[in-house]
């Protein structure tokens, strides 16, 4: 059986893109055909399964599982476990877990991935005993038994003691040492000293620095903090070895059930990765039968998802093999290696690019596609098709599966089409079922005679000269070597004449066969053309539905957005006039204020426009806009035809006049402007002053409230008042200010004394 033409390695390795683990790759790599029906049938009906599990829900994790077989060999043979092999081990544990939660908490029947879920053991307390005395990093933790415990107390206790001590040399003796540190030779703590000063200190000489200007020196009273330091360094290993033997104790129990669940593993990572590339090619599971092979809509799993051409090949009784013909590079090599690959990946427990599949179980399957040219056997092309045909005619049986393309050609034409009628009559007796592509017109004649043979062909576009990869079942194909010709406006006096020499070795009725099936050739494409076109109007019709139900759901939302924006504005003025309210309370006028506060409160209820829309006018200079893109807000001081100069904030700016709206508090002051503002009057002889408080606005919103305030006072006649600004990074103020120097209502203010709010407000005298 010679496979390498279907290029199975390399779909495997698309495969293998999914795989979460070592285990998994390995595991797919070593994919074959099923020997067995039985194990065939549980392959598939898991690898449905998985597919059913990651459609609805996703792949389950694999995360932490690793192979950990040569550390369980280990413990088992009463080794002693590194902590990193320790580590894993638990990391291999709580994935096991993690793996069986997910066919715990699935609700998709697995029947048949039940026995592996049930194979993973789960061991949660060794799991967590291991992580109290490990971290993730590999380090030891204090608390991983009591003597540790004690031990690493007392080192570090001994390591305060010595850097006391050395902390004191140091201040004694700074001007004999070449640095004001200790440092670590050869695991033990020196200092270092002057190297003209070396004797000065008794003790152990350790070290020398490159350039010999300073000795590395352990003095007498190091030594003994050193050796006690040394000692309890050596307790402490052999407490952490003690740790690692007893866990590696408790894993030589189990080690035999560790590793069989590294296989189950396996084959999890394994399924979940058929699975999950099925899943992103819209592929599905086959359906095993006796003598029936349907490939719905196949695709090659090599090609292009997005441009591939799907089609359906099915041999169902009587027929028994298929006969393609058609131009070359039409797709016939093409249709040949879908059908052997489908059939492959599922004999070998593998999901299929199909809509929907059915396969039989065959017993062999034989390709021969391509070039089978051998510079080492002195092989040519036709001599390698030889070759495998050879094998084909000694070991076929009504179970087996034939692939032959362009059966007959590499050699003489007459003669390679006697052969290849000879072969295809003796696969017809045989019973084995196939798919042959050719061109020869002997074997299309010989097909028509036999109900086991149907005939098909792959579609050519002669207009455009170009194939369109369709494959057509029932309808023979024809080379169109001639009509291309004519197409590419060879000499036509030698297309005539070929013409005449083909019409003198073909029999009239061969010839009205030829004329009829181009007819029914170019019927089924300009109706397949019309399909395909019916098939884009009817998705365009979807899309422009789709799109109108999405405007008149986006413009439902927009005026309820837009009207619950009005409502807050609103509630917002009310808010206001409420509080301006509260504070002429205190006024002796106070039943001259009240009617404006109500005529506020009506306005909730009535819609106006949004501030983004412009008002039915044309600007004018003194108009407070908002610039659109930046959201600015400012007074327009000149105006073009297409551009005006605003003020913002002391700036000057020039904006297109399409980008600039009234602001919304220039509507409301022009509103309020036509209800008479002389309604909320503050004429009083009273006292008491007015004031606005900014605080909590921003620049932009402060100074539209000031302005109206300014407005307002003036309108009243008002001899002083006062602005809040607060403290703040001063912007506020000094906006005000700014503000204030540009009015020309204003003579003169300053910042508020010690009882009117302090540099926090700023006292304004009006003229």
């Amino acid at each position: 059986m010679n496979i390498d033409s279907l290029e199975i390695d390399k779909i495997i390795d698309t495969m293998k893109a999914y795989v979460k683990t070592s285990m998994g790759e390995n595991e797919l790599s070593q994919i074959s055909l099923f020997n067995s029906k039985l194990a065939l049938k549980r392959e598939l009906n898991r690898v449905s399964e998985a597919l059913k599990l990651v459609v609805k829900y996703s792949s389950p994790s694999f995360y932490g599982l690793s192979d950990v077989t040569a550390f369980c060999e280990l413990a088992i043979k009463q080794g002693v476990l590194s902590i990193e092999e320790l580590v894993k081990i638990a990391r291999h544990l709580h994935g096991l877990r993690s793996l069986k939660m997910t066919y715990q908490k699935s609700d998709v029947t697995m029947e048949y991935l039940l026995d592996l879920f049930d194979a993973l053991p789960v061991y949660s307390d060794l799991a967590q005993k291991i992580d109290t005395c490990f971290s993730s990093d590999y380090e030891v933790y204090d608390t991983a038994s009591e003597n540790l415990f004690k031990i690493r107390k007392q080192l570090q206790s001994l390591e305060a003691r010595i850097g006391s001590a050395i902390s004191t040399f140091i201040q004694k003796n700074s001007s004999y040492l070449s640095e004001s540190f200790s440092t670590i030779r050869q695991d033990r703590t020196v200092l270092p000293v002057l190297t003209s000063e070396k004797n000065r200190f008794k003790g152990i000489i350790h070290d020398q620095s490159a350039s010999g200007q300073t000795t590395y020196v352990e003095p007498q009273f190091l030594i003994e903090l050193n050796n006690e330091r040394q000692s309890l360094l050596i307790d402490e290993h052999q407490e952490i070895v003690k740790i690692c033997r007893q866990l590696s104790f408790k894993i030589k129990d189990i080690g035999n059930e560790i590793i069989a669940s590294i296989q189950s593993v396996a084959f999890l990572d394994a399924l979940f990765s058929k699975a999950n590339w099925a899943k992103d090619r819209n592929g599905v599971v086959a359906s095993l039968s006796e003598d029936e092979l349907l490939l719905k809509q196949a695709r090659h799993p090599l090609l292009d998802l997005e441009t591939v051409v799907a089609n359906t090949y099915r041999i169902v009784p009587p027929h028994r093999m298929i006969l393609i013909t058609g131009p070359n590079t039409g797709g016939k090599t093409v249709g040949l290696k879908t059908v052997g690959t489908s059939v492959y990946l599922t004999l070998a427990g593998c999901p299929v690019l199909c809509d929907e599949a059915i396969v039989p179980i065959f017993d062999q399957l034989f390709v021969d596609i391509g070039d089978q040219q051998s510079l080492q056997q002195s092989l040519s092309t036709f001599s390698g098709h030889l070759t495998n045909l050879k094998e084909v005619l000694d070991k076929a049986t009504p179970r087996s599966l034939v692939l032959l393309d362009e059966l007959g050609s590499g050699t003489d034409p007459i003669e390679g089409e006697s052969l290849a009628q000879s072969i295809l009559e003796y696969l017809t007796e045989c019973g084995c079922m196939g798919v042959v592509t050719t061109h020869f017109n002997r074997l299309k004649v010989f097909a028509k005679k036999h109900d086991s043979i149907l005939s098909s062909s792959v579609q050519f576009d002669l207009d455009d000269l170009r194939p369109t990869y369709r494959y057509i079942e029932g309808l023979a194909g024809q080379s169109y070597a001639l009509d291309i010709a004519r197409k590419l406006q060879v000499k036509e006096s030698v297309v005539e004449r070929a013409l005449s020499i083909k019409h003198e070795t073909l029999s009239e009725q061969e010839l009205l066969v030829e004329k009829l099936e181009k007819e029914i050739a170019q019927t089924q494409y300009l109706n397949e053309t019309l399909r395909i076109k019916e098939l884009e109007f009817e998705k365009k019709q979807k899309e422009i539905s789709s799109l109108k139900n999405e405007i008149d759901s986006s413009k439902e939302r927009i005026i309820k957005e837009f009207e619950n924006k009005q409502n807050l504005e609103m509630k917002k003025i009310v808010s206001k006039a409420k509080t301006i309210l509260a504070q002429m309370r205190q006024q002796e006028k106070l039943h001259e204020n009240i009617e404006s506060v109500k005529s506020l409160e009506e306005l909730v209820s009535e819609k106006i426009e949004d501030d983004d829309i412009v008002e039915e006018r044309e600007l004018v200079i003194g108009d407070t806009v908002r610039v659109l893109k930046t959201q600015q807000v400012g007074t327009i001081v000149a105006l073009g035809k297409k551009e005006a100069t605003l003020d913002v904030r002391g700036l000057r700016m020039i904006v297109k006049i399409n980008q600039l709206v009234l602001h919304q508090a220039e509507k409301v002051r022009k509103e309020q402007r036509k209800q008479s503002v002389s309604s909320i009057s503050l004429q009083t002889s009273t006292p008491f002053q007015l004031e606005v408080n900014l605080i909590g606005l921003r620049v932009e919103e402060a100074m539209i409230e000031l302005s109206s305030y300014l407005d307002m006072a003036v309108v009243n006649k008002m001899k002083e008042g006062r602005v809040i600004h607060g403290h703040g990074t001063g912007a506020l103020r000094q906006a005000t200010h700014d503000l204030l120097k540009r009015n020309s209502h204003v003579k003169s203010f300053r910042l508020g004394g010690e009882n009117e709010g302090g540099v926090g407000a700023t006292v304004v005298e009006f003229k």
